[in-house]
């Protein structure tokens, strides 16, 4: 097994003690997993997202996710397959995001860029990108009882260079956080550093004692 790969896997299954046994034994597990590695911008197709995310969705399935995969989506594709999931999303249900390609963050959001992107300025990201919070939000007021994410973003893009002096490169965490209003019956907790890559979780709080992280 690819180093790499093990250690995506190893990242998403690391919350799986703390996925609620009731949604696994109903199958409401859901998973959008999404590879964009071909945009038009770049230099060169990114060699991973593509093989990373339909690795990342067959371990989702053998563990029990309904999943989508989507691969060199554009703007419209992304908008459609987010709708999809959160129609698929009932309350207690456990939601997952996975998503490789390239990614930008504006005004304190991680936005995930479609392949058709196209981004001059600032303000095209949040035209054109899928802001990471905005979706773990929907997702939350559909009442899933877990949300995950994990966004392996490449931040060394031709994008980012058009209107800012500098592109950082890759960075992954691993501390489990939530990126979105959650209800108030939620605990969350904050561990990752303002870069991508990163992964985000939210879940119920316990009936009592500490919340587990």
């Amino acid at each position: 097994m690819r180093i790499r790969f093990a250690l995506l896997v190893a990242l998403i299954f690391s919350v799986t003690p703390i996925v609620p046994s009731g949604a696994a034994d109903r199958g409401d597990r859901f998973a959008l997993v999404i590879g964009n590695s071909k945009y038009p911008d770049a230099e060169a197709p990114l060699k991973e997202p593509i093989n990373d995310a339909r690795d990342i969705g067959d371990e989702l399935k053998r563990n029990g996710f309904n999943i989508e995969l989507g691969e060199n989506l554009t703007g419209d594709a992304m908008r459609r397959a987010f709708a999809r999931l959160y129609s698929r999303i009932k309350p207690g249900s456990v939601a997952l995001i996975f998503f490789s390609g390239f990614g930008v963050q504006s005004n304190r959001q991680s936005f995930m860029i479609p392949v058709d992107a196209q981004i001059w300025t600032e303000a095209d990201v949040r035209r054109d990108g899928f802001s990471l919070e905005t979706v773990l939000g929907e997702i939350s007021s559909r009442g899933a009882g877990v949300k995950i994410a994990l966004v392996d973003a490449s931040r060394r893009n031709p994008f980012e260079r058009r209107f800012r002096s500098f592109s950082a490169g890759k960075r992954r965490s691993t501390a489990p956080a939530s990126a979105s209003p959650a209800p108030r019956a939620a605990n969350r907790c904050r561990g990752f550093p303002p870069r991508w890559p990163r992964t985000s979780l939210s879940y119920p709080a316990p009936s009592h004692g500490r919340p587990r992280q």
